[in-house]
């Protein structure tokens, strides 16, 4: 098994694109409420050119990806996003140690994460704190975990 974690290129955007929603799917959200949501999951070109975005691969197929912006004082784990078949398989764990490792050298303090509700017992358990609620763009009456991780 040859396991890799690189930066995606911008021809990925599509396919990158189409994880997140597969894995935003994951959680049965109704129909409605994925359909609005998968043009708020896009990567573009643009993102991968001017933003942190890494991509793990286990044998060349694309098993997650972590999307990372900063601007000037202001940083934030945009996603991550990991294949439904393989959440639970440390991969997300993985991504996110490249992500403190990929900062470092950013002179960056804190970054903030706003949480699909159901990802944000694992950001919690890796150190992140909750720091309010955030307003959903995709359904103004979802409210979404606001994160708050310091670095150490």
């Amino acid at each position: 098994m040859n396991i890799n974690i690189r930066k995606a290129i911008p021809k990925e955007a599509e396919n990158l694109s189409q994880l997140a929603f597969e894995s935003k799917s994951y959680w049965k959200y109704d129909t409605e409420y994925l359909e609005a949501a998968r043009e708020h999951l896009k990567v573009s070109e643009q993102d991968i050119q001017r933003d942190s975005i890494f991509i793990f691969e286990e044998d060349d197929s694309i098993k997650g990806f972590y999307h990372f912006r900063a601007v000037g004082e202001e940083a934030e784990l945009v996603w991550l996003f990991i294949k439904p078949a393989s959440i639970g398989k440390g991969i997300g764990k993985s991504l996110w140690q490249h992500l403190m490792n990929t900062i470092k050298g950013m002179h960056i303090q804190e970054f903030i994460i706003k949480s699909d509700p159901h990802a944000e017992e694992f950001y919690l358990r890796l150190g992140a704190k909750r720091i309010g609620l955030a307003k959903s763009t995709v359904n103004e009456h979802l409210q979404l975990p606001l994160l708050k991780y310091k670095i150490e």
